[in-house]
This record gives C-alpha cells, sequence and structure tokens, in this order.
C-alpha cells in the first residue's frame, strides 16, 4: 500500500456523531499468541455470506452483490484490519484509525482541525485553499451564502494548520499548538 501522506483531521467526539468508528486490528501473525482465530474467524464468516449471496443469487436470478449487501458481516468488514506478520508485514495499530462508510460531508468548513499535506506542498496547497475562498466568494456559492449558513471565515481555509506526518510528533503538537484557539 502507497500512502501518500494527505488526509484531514476531525476531532473524536465530532467523527463519533457523524458515524465514524475505530478500526479493529486483528492480529493475523501465525505465531501471536493462540494464532489467528480472530482473523480465521472473520474470513469464514465472510466466505459464508459469499456462498449465501451466491446461492440466492443463482436461486432467484437477482444480482449477486445485492445479497451479499445484506450481509451482517460485511457491515463489519470495513471496519476491521488485518495487522502482523503473515506473508507481508502490516503494521497499521498505531495509527488508531477510525473510519467511515460512505460519503462523509463536513457540516462547516470549520469542522476540519488539521490537513496533513507534505511539507514540499504546504505553499501550493494553500494557495488552492486561498483560490477555493475566492471561487466560494465570486460564486455566491449555497454552502457560504445559503439559509442559515455561518459567514465564510476566509481567515479560517488560508490558516488551516498544515502538519507533514514525516515532522516528530513534539514538531507536529509544536505547529498545532501555535494554531489559532478554539
Amino acid at each position: 500500500m502507497g500512502l501518500k501522506g494527505y488526509g484531514l483531521a476531525i476531532t473524536k467526539s465530532y467523527a463519533r456523531s457523524r458515524g465514524v468508528n475505530p478500526v479493529w486490528y486483528l492480529d493475523q501473525t501465525p505465531l501471536a499468541s493462540a494464532g489467528t482465530w480472530l482473523t480465521k474467524s472473520v474470513k469464514a464468516l465472510v466466505e459464508e455470506a459469499e456462498a449465501k449471496a451466491l446461492e440466492a443469487s443463482a436461486e432467484s436470478g437477482s444480482d449477486y452483490f445485492e445479497h451479499l449487501a445484506k450481509s451482517e458481516i460485511l457491515r463489519l468488514t470495513p471496519f476491521i484490519e488485518a495487522m502482523g506478520t503473515y506473508n507481508v508485514r502490516r503494521e497499521f495499530w498505531w495509527e488508531r484509525e477510525w473510519r467511515h462508510v460512505g460519503d462523509f460531508e463536513f457540516l462547516a468548513p470549520s469542522d476540519i482541525v488539521v490537513a496533513f499535506v507534505p511539507e514540499r506542498d504546504h505553499g501550493e496547497f494553500r494557495a488552492v485553499l486561498t483560490g477555493y475562498v475566492e471561487h466560494l466568494l465570486e460564486e455566491e456559492d449555497p454552502f457560504v451564502t445559503g439559509s442559515g449558513a455561518e459567514p465564510l471565515d476566509t481567515d479560517y481555509y488560508t490558516n488551516l494548520v498544515l502538519v507533514d506526518v514525516t515532522w516528530s510528533l513534539e514538531h507536529m503538537i509544536a505547529t498545532i499548538a501555535g494554531a489559532r484557539a478554539g
């Protein structure tokens, strides 16, 4: 997997209020304590759901994927990630990742706390944000001017905290701490 260093950070309380859930990491390392019983169990449940969907679609002539999408285990699998060493080393548990299934729309620009952008791209990213703000103002975008919308805080976009994932934790904290209060 090629990670690119771009992302958005939101608060955990905001994420939870919008249906975002923490990822459940299952160790796939064969010699890990008690083996790989969790990953094998999840895999068995997925294979069972696939077989049932195949059977149902063959019997009714309907779409396999429609049947598969109704499976309870497949509602959970977007929140499950294998980690450890099994053919390939995958150690993402330290991320404490959270996920959301489907489109995620921000209710207001200020919902974004930090943007992760490689430092080499900070200038270009800020220029894009500035152009976006100018576009919103020129076009009288409904996101900005619609009924009940907050007035556009143009400083929010141009002063959005940018951090690079390759920075040390101390560097990130210092950058975020130096950001606007609130």
